[in-house]
């Protein structure tokens, strides 16, 4: 089953027989982008994203994929958080794992010298905006 989202922002498309977005290689079918595990994206949502380095492409696959609810309810990994002193805190459920791992694999394959971690950490950090912005909404 194919994950399936709409977009309204439209960039133009690189020129490039047989390249991808932006000149990168990619799978593609009628106008939808193959990220991997099964996750397909609509090219437009790609093309809104900036892609001058893997924070970006992170942030705004993460924006594409997951909706601000999701990202403001829910963790990486659905594991609590180490830091000393937060036992009370509850655990948060994990984003839907396969669409976390099209994102990795995808972020993965076009910058390939960062770390997994690093490209989680930014997911996580995305979360954690989204939960404050979610917060500061509920509390007016």
């Amino acid at each position: 089953m194919s994950t399936h989202l709409s977009v309204h922002r439209i960039m133009p498309l690189a020129d490039g027989a047989g390249a991808g977005l932006f000149g990168y290689p990619c799978s593609s079918t009628k106008g939808r982008i193959k990220l991997g595990e099964g996750v397909e994206i609509r090219e437009e949502l790609l093309r809104g994203v900036k892609w001058g380095d893997y924070r970006k492409v992170t942030r705004g696959l993460a924006a594409a994929l997951f909706s601000p609810i999701e990202l403001a309810t829910c963790s990486v990994t659905g594991q609590r958080w180490s830091r000393a002193g937060q036992e009370s805190r509850p655990t948060k459920p994990p984003l839907d794992r396969r669409r976390v791992h099209a994102l990795i694999s995808y972020v993965s394959r076009h910058f390939p010298d960062v770390e997994v971690s690093r490209i989680k950490q930014v997911l996580a950090y995305k979360c954690k905006e989204n939960c404050a912005a979610l917060r500061m909404r509920t509390a007016r």
